[in-house]
């Protein structure tokens, strides 16, 4: 969380400088363990819905209205980026479960092919070994 609110100090900063114009985070959103969607959210400028007058109240706000709607951005974007770094990780490790999962049953079906490929020639060799008996045998009686 300390990074994620670093990095958005420092974008904000360049934002408010006015050397970006927008910001966008893209990043990989969780669905399950085999499920994965991209996801893109605008963080700045920051989207808000106006207030109609009919539905406005004025309350005193300690501190000013300003300052608390800034502490509450950066709280607000730094949440934002570090939910997408989760949701990332978090889709990542699904990725490699499922990779791993398929990787197993991949194992499992060489396995059983190995093993049947092994048998068959075992009981070639067997065969012939056999055969080559009879026949030995078959020449000292004759």
């Amino acid at each position: 969380m300390v990074d994620a609110k670093e990095l958005i100090m420092n974008i904000t900063n360049r934002y408010l400088k006015g050397e970006i114009g927008k910001v966008t985070l893209v990043h990989n959103e969780f669905k399950s363990a085999i499920s994965t969607t991209q996801a893109c959210k605008q963080l700045l400028p920051i989207e808000t819905t106006l207030v109609t007058e009919t539905y406005k109240v004025s309350y005193i706000i300690e501190p000013d209205p300003q300052s608390l709607f800034e502490s509450l951005s950066v709280d607000y974007l730094s949440l934002n980026v570090y939910q997408g770094i989760l949701e990332s990780v978090a889709a990542e490790q699904g990725a490699r479960m499922a990779a791993m999962d398929a990787a197993t049953d991949n194992a499992g079906e060489m396995i059983k092919g190995l093993t049947l490929e092994y048998n068959r020639q075992r009981q070639a060799q067997i065969t012939t070994e056999l055969s080559e008996i009879v026949a030995g045998a078959e020449a000292l009686v004759s």
